[in-house]
């Protein structure tokens, strides 16, 4: 019996994407699973301040063009070293 394949597989961003393309914000668990990082990781740097976010109640979202312009950036990009140039380039308008 032949083996049965998808045409197409779809990766973590395609997924995600589906989700949240109309909204502006997206969960920590989304973005870390686009930016193939750890929750505690994303978490953690938004309570420290490094990473802009925004709370919404008990949670926190990320601004969808942050995370789609770090994925978009050239491959020798630090996560880190964009998340502090996003947040020198907007301040205060980048977390709340």
């Amino acid at each position: 019996m032949e083996e049965i394949k998808p045409s197409q597989t779809m990766t973590a961003m395609q997924a995600v994407s589906c989700l949240c393309r109309s909204r502006p914000f997206m969960t920590v668990e989304a973005a870390a699973l686009i930016l193939d990082m750890s929750v505690d990781y994303l978490h953690v740097g938004i309570r420290e301040g490094r990473i802009p976010a925004h709370r919404f109640g008990r949670s926190y979202r990320l601004r969808r063009d942050f995370i789609y312009g770090f994925v978009t950036t050239p491959s020798g990009a630090r996560f880190e070293d964009y998340a502090a140039t996003w947040l020198a380039k907007y301040g205060a308008e980048a977390t709340a």
